[in-house]
């Protein structure tokens, strides 16, 4: 059986994409009625993010609620127009990211010291 390893030549280079590049000759108001149609405001609701944002005294504002539209508008954007298939939007999720690949490259090279990580034995 041939075993099958990761090669760094399969994955394309980390571009940085800047988000005016595509947004700064978009009118707000065209946005909200083209793009924001689609988006139903009960299922934005049910977020949990913005549930806990609702919930905690300060409230959530219009650019807080609305900031999901413009995300999936990003990824559209980035996936449509750039071939993207991954988007990664703040420091957090670069951290997951980091720990998944962690994880992931321990699996590859010792799948039972993934196991023995995640059960806490060592």
């Amino acid at each position: 059986m041939k075993k099958h390893s990761p090669s760094l030549k399969n994955f394309k280079p980390l571009i940085l994409k800047n988000n005016l590049d595509f947004y700064q000759d978009t009118n707000i108001i065209s946005f909200f009625s083209g793009v924001g149609r689609y988006f139903r405001v009960s299922n934005m609701l049910a977020k949990e993010s913005v549930k806990s944002r609702m919930e905690s005294q300060d409230g959530i504002s219009f650019s807080e609620f609305s900031y999901q539209i413009f995300q999936a508008f990003d990824f559209y954007h980035l996936f449509s127009q750039e071939n993207c298939a991954v988007q990664v939007q703040n420091f957090k999720l670069i951290i997951l990211s980091f720990i998944f690949n962690y994880f992931f490259f321990l699996f590859l090279k010792k799948k039972k010291r993934l196991v023995e990580v995640i059960n806490g034995e060592i």
